[in-house]
Order: structure tokens, then C-alpha cells, then sequence
């Protein structure tokens, strides 16, 4: 939402459906996080999506990760 409409005074709930792989919007504050599993959707914090785990492996050893990647 932009900052001016969010400054507009209108209170209420909104419902977004966004698929991404982007940590920051996935870590967006209120963000409730769906994952699709066989027995249904399930509600998972961002920290333990694979989506996090992995940036968190390159951010610790990226040429490490780059080699694992390639060596595969």
C-alpha cells in the first residue's frame, strides 16, 4: 500500500494473496504466511520457509553455496 493511502485514516482489513520469494515481503509485519501441504495450508512463520533457510546459507558462505550449487 502506498504511504499515502495508508496515512488516509481508513481503517479496516485488507486481504492480499502474493507468492514470492522475496524475504522482505515475506517478513512484512502482520504477514500471515500460507503453506501448501498435502493435508491443507498451514500457516508458517518466514524464518522457516525454505525460501529464508536458503538465502541464510548464502549469506553465510556465498562461494561455498555458489560450489555446492555447480558441483550438483
Amino acid at each position: 500500500m502506498s504511504p499515502k493511502r495508508a496515512g488516509s485514516g481508513k481503517t479496516g482489513d485488507a486481504q492480499f494473496v502474493i507468492a514470492t520469494h522475496s524475504p522482505f515481503v515475506m517478513a512484512y509485519p502482520g504477514a500471515t504466511l500460507l503453506h501448501l501441504t498435502p493435508f491443507g495450508l498451514m500457516e508458517r512463520p518466514f524464518q522457516q520457509t525454505e525460501q529464508f533457510q536458503v538465502l541464510g546459507e548464502f549469506y553465510k558462505a556465498p562461494e561455498d553455496f555458489m560450489n555446492t550449487i555447480f558441483d550438483e
